[in-house]
């Protein structure tokens, strides 16, 4: 199983922490025109899964998967997003990404006094941890 890469959004849309772990096809593309690509994609599921809902709750879209690759989605109730791109064999990705939120994310940015809202992460440490806690996943190859 194999952890590819790992994005985070902004509530306005912008990604403000892009990590490769094992990425083997290079895109054609610029990363800003991934990153719009990912996050349109995201929103577009979203809006889809709800507007196709057969009951009256509002469905929560946690992934989904091609022959290749699985995309498993977290947002947190600030409307960060976190997004994960796996093998298809890779389980337990949501709660990874719960997990990156609460113990990386918010002590080593959110808390973090020098760490400006809604700009692109540079923390060494939170990389460092960010590093650590997913290459010790049962899904790190």
């Amino acid at each position: 199983m194999t952890i590819y890469c790992l994005y985070i959004f902004d509530r306005h849309g912008k990604c403000i922490s892009y990590i490769e772990w094992k990425r083997y096809k290079q895109l054609s593309m610029n990363r800003i025109e991934e990153f719009q690509l990912v996050n349109g994609l995201i929103s577009s599921i979203k809006s889809f899964v709800n507007k196709l809902s057969p009951i009256n709750t509002r469905c929560v879209f946690k992934s989904f998967c091609t022959d290749s690759y699985k995309l498993t989605y977290f947002e947190t109730p600030t409307s960060l997003k976190f997004v994960i791109n796996t093998d298809i064999h890779a389980t337990n990705m949501h709660n990874l990404l719960q997990t990156i939120f609460s113990e990386v994310y918010v002590p080593y940015v959110t808390k973090n006094p020098s760490s400006i809202k809604n700009n692109k992460i540079c923390s060494e440490l939170f990389s460092t941890k960010l590093d650590e806690l997913v290459q010790a996943h049962e899904c790190f190859d």
